[in-house]
């Protein structure tokens, strides 16, 4: 004050462990070249060593969470391919090969010789001799009793077609008309599907419901001697004991199989594994009906037991043959003239 000296500008004191900061401009170092400059200092000013510190720190600590990331999502998509391999396999081997058959084609796995084979109770077509017999074995023990409904139409029309029968031989054949038997149970066919394993057709339920066979070839159908349904099961495990013991028997439709029900006829048992039937069977599979003789490939068939009883009741009422066989009556016994039988 008063003519004193001008005051000195003071320097700024700098903070605790911060670096001191200068306003003037830098000038380029003595042994800079002629014209160069040094760069402007940042408008934040220079990093410390300290946050160079704090940054470094930052780094690492993401880089080790991208590894993590990294090794986890790897994980999942490993395990997830893993899984998927079989799937892919199996499309690839189930797919045609590419290239208009140019690819490798890979063929499906051989079954094994000894895996057993399923039996089928379809009848066989065109047998030869030197074809094997199926594997069957016979069930020892029934199964469930179950008495299936019978559809009231069929059996209807089984019992027009009896009525027909028995009209012709009360009228005509007395002898034969009381050689008829009595009908058959509902629950005796039941069982012996149960233990044979197979269900009757229904035309041929109603036939046995109506009667349960007869007592001679006369009173059968066709001049073979109609069974029972005791005989039906008993000549059916006949034949299927000769055919699990690797035999080769026969029936009225060539080479029995397990669908085979022999209704009307008889069976020669020469041996265990060796049977020869001769008359009428039932394929238990469609419903046909089939008429042979011994080591004989079908005479005729039918569609149905229904159309057999049809075909006979025709014949009677008419006089006209039937599978080449034509009804005469004697002494009051209808007999069936026409080729001549080995069995019946």
């Amino acid at each position: 004050v008063g003519g004193g000296r001008p005051p000195v500008p003071s320097t700024p004191r700098a903070g605790a462990g911060a670096p001191a900061r200068s306003s003037a401009p830098l000038r380029p170092p003595a042994s800079a070249p002629h014209g160069a400059s040094c760069p402007p200092e940042p408008v934040l000013g220079r990093p410390s060593a300290e946050d160079l510190k704090r940054h470094d720190r930052r780094e690492g600590a993401a880089g080790s969470a991208g590894r993590w990331r990294f090794m986890v999502t790897a994980t999942l998509t490993a395990v997830l391919l893993v899984s998927l391999l079989p799937v892919m396999w199996r499309s690839f081997r189930g797919a045609a090969p590419v290239g208009g058959g140019q690819g490798m084609a890979i063929p499906a796995p051989a079954r094994s010789a000894s895996a057993p084979a399923l039996p089928s109770i379809a009848p066989r077509t065109d047998p030869t001799p030197s074809e094997p017999s199926e594997a069957f074995i016979c069930p020892t023990a029934g199964g469930p009793v179950v008495v299936r409904p019978l559809d009231r139409r069929v059996r209807t029309a089984v019992d027009q077609q009896w009525r027909r029968i028995e009209a012709w031989l009360k009228a005509n054949a007395p002898v034969t008309y009381a050689e008829l038997r009595p009908p058959a149970r509902a629950h005796t066919i039941a069982v012996a599907e149960s233990q044979m394993g197979l269900r009757f057709p229904d035309s041929l339920r109603a036939s046995l419901l109506r009667h349960n066979g007869s007592r001679s070839r006369s009173s059968g159908l066709l001049g073979w001697r109609t069974l029972g349904v005791r005989e039906i099961r008993d000549t059916w495990r006949t034949l299927c004991r000769a055919h699990s013991l690797g035999g080769r028997p026969s029936g009225p439709a060539g080479l029995w199989n397990p669908a085979t029900i022999l209704v009307a006829g008889s069976v020669l048992d020469f041996d265990p594994a060796r049977a020869e039937a001769s008359g009428l069977a039932v394929d238990a599979a469609t419903g046909d009906v089939a008429q042979g003789g011994l080591m004989a490939g079908p005479e005729e068939r039918w569609t149905s037991y229904y159309a057999l009883l049809k075909a006979t009741a025709a014949a009677l009422e008419t006089g006209r043959p039937v599978a080449g066989r034509r009804p005469v009556v004697t002494a009051g016994r209808l007999h069936w003239a026409g080729p001549s039988r080995r069995t019946g």
